[in-house]
């Protein structure tokens, strides 16, 4: 059996996770302010924002800031193109998936 209280206690909180976390604030708002431009969930808002992010990282140096704002930008485009390619998937489970939460089952 595991001791979660153990676990718990000798859990530690590393700079990657608080970069993380602040990388999912920052792709929500991203998200938000370019869905008026390039949509969202669509082959050119995933590619916009992978070269954003491509950008950062050839720009922005090694900052925290430049590293959250890469890591969200390059997520939010990938994530955008799954999901354009889930919708284009013919069989299988990908309309199902994008319809519902459920867990597809095959």
């Amino acid at each position: 059996m595991v001791d979660v209280t153990s676990a718990v206690k000798n859990m530690k909180v590393s700079a990657d996770l608080v970069d993380l976390i602040l990388a999912g604030i920052v792709k929500y708002f991203a998200e938000k302010a370019l869905n008026r431009f390039v949509g969202n969930g669509n082959i050119v808002s995933g590619l916009t924002k992978l070269g954003i992010g491509v950008g950062i990282d050839v720009m922005g140096g090694s900052s925290r800031l430049a590293k959250v704002s890469k890591t969200a930008m390059v997520l939010d485009g990938v994530e955008d193109i799954v999901t354009y390619s889930m919708k284009r998937v013919s069989g299988m489970w990908g309309d199902k998936m994008m319809q519902s939460n459920a867990i597809p089952t095959i």
